[in-house]
């Protein structure tokens, strides 16, 4: 009763290859197979780096048990974020999916004399107001509970404690791992920065790694991380990368995720395709216009 159905389906499927080989105008089948590459690459390195296969700051890769999950969970997070090297940065650079709607990781406010919190407008020229970050206890900073003066708002007192009370700095808190201890920050303060509560901004202070004339260098919480779980090199270094035992190959790219490569050549990156794509149309334009 069933395989009409089932034989329904593959014919769907198979017009919709048909569809997409004959109908589908060639630049467009370029870029949804840059695409593909892009999605099914980031895939496979998910569930390596979820399998316990991870790339430590010298971009070697190590093992660590599969039931580790926390830190596999913890890696993932890490190398999932972005590397900032700006001398500033804003809540939009920082977290776009808050731009828009930054006042849901800071309050605007001034302290009264009677000790209460007024906020304050975008236009209030009042020296006295400051950014306050949320969820203190996300960071590192001194924090506290703010109450408004303004009764209608009195409401947020029994719901939004531990704001930062003055600068910010980052913590492992408000992590992937951290977040299963109550602390879920989606407004962390990124590593080697600090929110400066004047500005409301995130400021570079430690010119090692950002701002003008930084050197950009691996985040050492990815081998702090590795080392407390017992990673281990999965690669002796006396064996050569082109070996045919390396047919098969992982290998790290510069964000440190696992990557399949095939004798060390990674079939699965979008830029390398783009590259040959490149090559492939330019050679074609020589020979037409030699014709010519």
């Amino acid at each position: 009763m069933g395989l009409p159905i089932v034989q329904e389906i593959f014919d769907g499927i198979r017009w919709l290859i048909d569809f997409f080989i004959d109908k589908v105008p060639r630049p467009m089948k370029i870029l949804i197979f840059l695409l593909f590459l892009l999605l099914f690459g980031s895939i496979i390195s998910l569930f390596l780096q979820l399998a316990g296969v991870h790339c430590n700051a010298s971009k070697e890769v190590v093992k660590v048990s599969t039931f580790d999950i926390g830190t596999n969970l913890a890696l993932v997070w890490e190398t999932s974020k972005r590397t900032f090297i700006e001398e500033n940065l804003t809540i939009c650079d920082v977290h776009p999916e808050r731009c828009g709607s930054e006042h849901e990781c800071y309050f605007f406010a001034r302290q009264l004399d009677t000790g209460n919190y007024e906020e304050c407008n975008t236009t209030n020229t009042s020296t006295d107001c400051k950014y306050y970050l949320k969820e203190g206890t996300c960071h590192n900073c001194t924090d506290g509970e703010i109450c408004f003066q303004d009764s209608i708002i009195l409401w947020f007192c029994g719901n939004w404690h531990d704001v930062c009370l003055d600068n910010a700095y980052p913590s492992e808190h408000g992590t992937l791992t951290d977040s299963l201890t109550g602390c879920g920050s989606s407004c962390y303060v990124p590593d080697h920065y600090l929110w400066n509560q004047t500005t409301g901004q995130y400021e570079c202070v430690d010119s090692q790694y950002c701002g003008v004339g930084a050197t950009i260098e691996a985040d050492p919480i990815i081998d702090q991380k590795l080392k407390k779980a017992g990673a281990e090199l999965i690669y002796k270094v006396s064996e050569g990368r082109q070996s045919y035992t390396r047919m098969i190959y992982i290998r790290c790219n510069n964000d440190y995720n696992p990557r399949l490569t095939f004798f060390g050549i990674d079939l699965l990156d979008y830029k390398l395709w783009l590259l040959m794509i490149v090559i492939y149309v330019l050679v074609v334009l020589f020979f037409k216009l030699k014709q010519k």
